[in-house]
């Protein structure tokens, strides 16, 4: 299903939650795509990616919609292949934060608590979130350290 599609079969009736893929090329087609179909969208919808380039890009073409940086603690090599070292680099601690000024943050929930998301949500006042939430322990964590979280394989 398309984006577009997605837009047109939801119709508003929920928000939407966009993670923008990235392989940290500097390519922003697909961004300049997402941020061209949701506009007529009258509906709840935010964007969101790992890639602060990415998210950057959505502030300078989107900036009318919120958007997100998805984070975690640590950017290894082997996990993170597509990013070069500056790249992994730039992404600890939410180093990028004043230039792709994200809207919230989303953060790996078995890497919580940390020092970066506190300060975005303490400080700066940012929303917390937290993914990917699957049993009750996760739930419990998110709940004491995030304001949401993003989940899948239960109810909640």
């Amino acid at each position: 299903m398309s984006l577009g599609d997605l837009c047109a079969l939801v119709k508003g009736r929920v928000p939407l939650v966009i993670e923008v893929k990235s392989h940290f090329d500097g390519d922003r087609k697909l961004v300049a795509r997402v941020a061209e179909v949701p506009r007529p969208y009258h509906g709840p919808a935010v964007a969101m990616s790992f890639d602060p380039d990415q998210v950057l890009a959505l502030r300078e073409l989107l900036p009318e919609r919120p958007r997100g940086i998805i984070a975690q603690r640590t950017y290894d090599a082997a996990d993170w292949p597509e990013a070069t070292p500056a790249q992994r680099d730039g992404m600890l601690h939410l180093r990028h934060a004043f230039r792709t000024r994200p809207h919230f943050v989303a953060f790996w929930v078995e890497q919580l608590p940390a020092p970066a998301p506190w300060i975005a949500r303490n400080i700066f006042g940012l929303p917390l979130l937290t993914w990917t939430v699957r049993s009750q322990e996760q739930r419990e964590r998110a709940a004491r350290y995030a304001d949401q979280m993003i989940f899948e394989g239960f109810r909640p």
